[in-house]
């Protein structure tokens, strides 16, 4: 486990499979630039992190301490494949997740929690599985929600939304 700190790009493809991205700055991840969340392990964000290429989220927690701030920005993808939770710390700081691109729940069938604020402006999709927004949602006037139907079965055979908080 190591960190990366202080404000920098990600050009190409970073694997990132523990430790702690932050403290303070932001994180660009550029346009054709992938972040590659992965590995059972927590990781933990400190920071601002600034999508405007892909994330794929394939394993372990994303933990949020320190105010954490996640933009998916118009033509990016914040693609979530494993059954985890984002933003899980109770240190009481705000989390806040905009969506100004394209967030996707794909491949995997369970339940996978997000807390903080959820600002949602671009296209939300939910392939399979559960996405539960333990805090506030907020979509704005010209967002999409999607929800892809193959059957009867919740999880495995469509996606759900679930809004503990207000919206």
């Amino acid at each position: 486990p190591g960190s990366m700190e202080g404000t920098g790009s990600i050009v190409g493809t970073l694997k990132w499979t523990s430790g702690v991205m932050g403290t303070g700055g932001t994180k660009t991840i550029a346009v054709n630039g992938t972040l590659l969340v992965s590995g059972a392990a927590d990781k933990d964000l400190r920071c601002s992190l600034n999508n405007l290429g892909t994330v794929l989220w394939t394993g372990g927690r994303i933990l949020g301490h320190a105010s954490p701030i996640i933009t998916n920005q118009p033509g990016a993808v914040f693609e979530s494949r494993v059954d985890a939770t984002l933003f899980e710390s109770g240190d009481g700081t705000t989390k806040t997740f905009y969506n100004l691109g394209t967030v996707r729940k794909i491949a995997s069938t369970g339940t996978s929690t997000w807390h903080g604020t959820f600002n949602q402006s671009g296209a939300l999709e939910i392939h399979t599985g559960v996405l539960a927004l333990n805090e506030n949602f907020a979509p704005m006037t010209g967002s999409s929600l999607t929800t892809y139907l193959g059957g009867l079965t919740v999880g495995s055979q469509f996606g759900q939304l679930r809004v503990l908080g207000s919206s």
